[in-house]
């Protein structure tokens, strides 16, 4: 099973979010419950992906071809958005309005601040979920054809051997 970290970083999550590291901590990140469901969310869409993925991921960026890149890429965004995705339903609880030093006043938003950012995740989820799909037909050939290359020399036989002549 892939950890956040095999497709994204926190930081990239928390960028996504609005967020920041004290907010939203490593730890937090960490606990099993966004393990489970992104590897839930991979299998959703096709239950090879996570294979594929890993194959992609092993393979140095620069010797891809450009559906290994697609495939790595659109995962590693669907990724990203699914675990922002799942981290929506407590972000308002998770975000105070303000942290106080003195003794440990916390104050949170009476209205959600954070519509906006959680139908963006949403339409960003499903555009990267449309791109995923569309990057795994491609990467598993059924929509790409294979352009190769003109085949200007080729093995024959000689009807005499030319060391004896016969």
């Amino acid at each position: 099973m892939l950890k956040v970290t095999d497709v994204s970083t926190f930081a990239e999550i928390r960028a996504a979010l609005g967020i920041d590291d004290v907010e939203l901590p490593d730890n937090v990140l960490e606990l099993e419950m966004y393990r489970l469901n992104l590897n839930a969310e991979i299998q959703a869409v096709d239950s090879t992906l996570e294979a594929k993925f890993v194959v992609v991921k092993d393979i140095v960026e620069a010797s891809r071809t450009t559906d290994q890149q697609g495939l790595f890429i659109a995962t590693s965004l669907f990724a990203l958005y699914a675990v922002a995705l799942h981290l929506t339903e407590s972000l308002p609880i998770f975000s105070p309005k303000t942290i106080s030093d003195g003794k440990a006043n916390i104050s949170r938003y009476s209205d959600s601040p954070y519509k906006e950012t959680i139908a963006a995740i949403k339409a960003r989820y499903a555009a990267r979920k449309t791109a995923l799909e569309e990057a795994l037909a491609t990467y598993d050939g059924t929509t790409a054809t294979a352009a190769g290359l003109p085949n200007y020399m080729g093995v024959s036989t000689l009807e005499t051997d030319p060391v004896t002549g016969l």
